[in-house]
């Protein structure tokens, strides 16, 4: 029942019940009834209403206002702000719980708080096994509504921590997910002559809930985004090796392609040059190059000049070069005598020079040199006018079938295994075989050889 209002102008509620009690005829005879004043009672659940209507709207408007901005860390911050209009208070902070350090921290955007007084709040021991206030909070669903100095001595770290940053009074309690314990919440130093009321406490569970219910949508949104990430780093692998296999196949094709019209067009032309004789038996040629690659091949050492090595060799290609190339030799007055298989310097300066006519443009010139250097070497350099060979890519030149590809020597045949062969006998003289090249301005290759020492007198 509702009554009308006292002299202060309030309702009045009662709770009023009626008994009956019969005679011995069964018939009522009168009536108990028991007036219950519960216009308090009311009161709380209106209050109660009004509250949660405060923090649905409050917290509502925020997550709107927030909505498709900023992150998790966006929302808490705003949220933050947002509490200490709704309990009301200076001050809000969520405090986030470390495992690894068994710590409590404030969030980086606590309402009220500067940096300096937030850095020192970081850290306040926590312990699942801990007794302390901060434990008794996030683990055991401690509500703390209180003023600071009234909270229990031995409860220090909490305790002390707030009380460094000169808080006075606040509600405190546990902020979890399910069963996952994420920390506490707290807001500080009411804004009310009165402190803080019950009512506000209702205020800061229905924030938490809320809260919560947030934080785990954010943190599946962010799991999701986190493995669609992942997904498509793995297409644009997979995508990426297909690419790289696919130019692989069209390379490996295209290089096949023309290595087999290599070695025949060469069958033809040795064909050709013995039915006019001017080839020597083809058989005393090939002869020679069968061993180079086995380790126990044996030079046949003897003095000789370099010069008639490199006359020979570029004497031998003079019918190749024809009217299409330059092939200009610099020879020095003086013998440059060296200790070498002349078969085998003749075959690696030969290679040179052939491969300097195939990669040079028509009509352009190769300069074959040779020399003395001040150090006790002998060297002959083959320099080209051709396309020449990208600085990253001359390393592999020296190995095992290494050639080098490009849309500009792609119709070139060969077998990529000449300067392996070349550099092997080099070596073998004590030597090398070098190149200096840059892409679009030619190559020169160099075979350096010790000098043979003075014949004694």
């Amino acid at each position: 029942a509702r009554s009308g209002g006292g002299s202060d102008g309030r309702l009045a509620y009662w709770n009023v019940s009626h008994y009956p009690l019969c005679g011995p005829a069964g018939r009522v005879t009168h009536v108990l009834t028991f007036t219950v004043d519960v216009t308090d009672q009311a009161s709380v659940r209106a209050r109660m209403r009004e509250a949660q209507q405060r923090v649905l709207a409050g917290v509502g408007g925020m997550a709107r206002r927030l909505s498709g901005q900023g992150g998790v860390a966006a929302f808490f911050d705003g949220l933050t702000d947002a509490l200490t209009d709704l309990v009301p208070a200076a001050r809000a902070a969520f405090w986030l719980y470390d495992p690894g350090t068994e710590t409590i921290s404030p969030q980086d955007g606590a309402a009220g708080f500067t940096d300096e007084q937030l850095e020192g709040l970081r850290g306040v021991p926590c312990s699942p096994d801990g007794e302390g206030l901060a434990e008794r909070i996030v683990f055991h669903d401690l509500v703390l509504r209180d003023q600071v100095e009234g909270v229990l001595a031995e409860a220090t770290a909490y305790r002390s921590a707030l009380q460094a940053v000169g808080v006075a009074d606040t509600i405190s309690m546990a902020w979890r997910s399910g069963g996952h314990r994420l920390g506490a919440v707290g807001v500080y130093d009411s804004t009310r002559p009165s402190g803080f009321s019950e009512e506000d406490v209702w205020v800061l569970q229905a924030a938490v809930t809320a809260a919560a219910l947030v934080w785990e949508h954010r943190q599946a949104d962010a799991a999701l985004a986190e493995l669609r990430e992942r997904e498509a780093a793995s297409l644009r692998q997979q995508i990426e090796q297909s690419m790289e296999l696919e130019q692989l196949k069209t390379d490996f094709l295209r290089l096949a392609s023309h290595e087999l019209r290599g070695p025949l067009g060469v069958v033809r032309g040795y064909i050709s040059m013995m039915e006019d004789g001017t080839l020597e038996p083809v058989e005393e040629n090939i002869g020679p190059v069968l061993p180079l690659d086995d380790s126990a091949l044996q030079l046949q050492l003897a003095r000789l000049d370099l010069r008639d090595v490199v006359h020979e060799a570029v004497r031998s290609l003079e019918p190749l070069a024809g009217e299409r190339h330059r092939l200009v030799t610099d020879m020095p007055g003086a013998p440059v005598e060296v200790m070498g298989d002349r078969s085998r310097l003749s075959m690696v300066v030969t290679n040179l020079v052939h491969n300097a006519l195939k990669y040079s443009p028509n009509g352009g010139e190769v300069r074959v040199t040779c020399g003395a250097t001040a150090d006790g070497r002998a060297e002959v350099s083959v320099t080209d006018q051709g396309v020449g060979i990208a600085a990253e890519d001359q390393d592999r030149l020296f190995t095992r079938f290494g050639r080098i590809v490009t849309p500009e020597t792609a119709g070139i045949a060969g077998t990529g295994l000449g300067l392996y062969l070349a550099r092997d006998l080099a070596h073998r003289h004590g030597g090398d075989v070098a190149v200096a090249s840059e892409r679009g301005r030619g190559s020169t290759f160099t075979l350096s050889v010790p000098l043979a020492l003075a014949p004694d007198r």
